[in-house]
Order: C-alpha cells, then structure tokens, then sequence
C-alpha cells in the first residue's frame, strides 16, 4: 500500500474513504503481507496502527512501524512502514 498525497484530504490530518477501503482490502486479500510507504512516518504509522487491527495477536508482533532514520524492508515482517 502506498500513501500518496492525492489520497490524503487537504489538511494532511486524514485520508479519504476509498483509499481506506482499497487499502483494508489489499491487506486483507494479502493475508497481512502489506508495506506502507509514504514521505511522513507518522502518516505511515497511522496506516499500520489501522491496518494492525485486521491482524491475529501473533502476525502483530511480527509487524514494524516506519523509523525516521531506517528504510530497511525485511521479508520476517507481515506488516511494516
């Protein structure tokens, strides 16, 4: 799942509905495997946080928020940032 500025609403505070939808979809039709990007980490945390709640207790712990000083990908994660 990408975050892009044409899915997040004026005030960058909230994203739109249909991107919501298309991005719970996503995640769960990829049984949790999901990556979220976007250029604000706190924008990314906000989308795993939200996509974190479709997830058993045990694919959660193995799930990462996005670090402003790391841009690693690692394949042990369900979901990350």
């Amino acid at each position: 799942t990408y975050l892009n500025d044409c899915f997040i609403t004026t005030t960058y505070s909230s994203i739109t509905h249909e991107f919501l939808v298309n991005a719970i979809t996503s995640h769960l039709i990829t049984n949790g495997y999901t990556i979220v990007v976007g250029k604000v980490s706190s924008s990314v945390n906000k989308m795993v946080n939200t996509l974190s709640i479709f997830l058993p207790t045990e694919k959660q712990r193995l799930s990462c928020h996005a670090l402003e000083e790391a841009s690693m990908l690692s394949p042990q994660f369900y979901l990350q940032g």
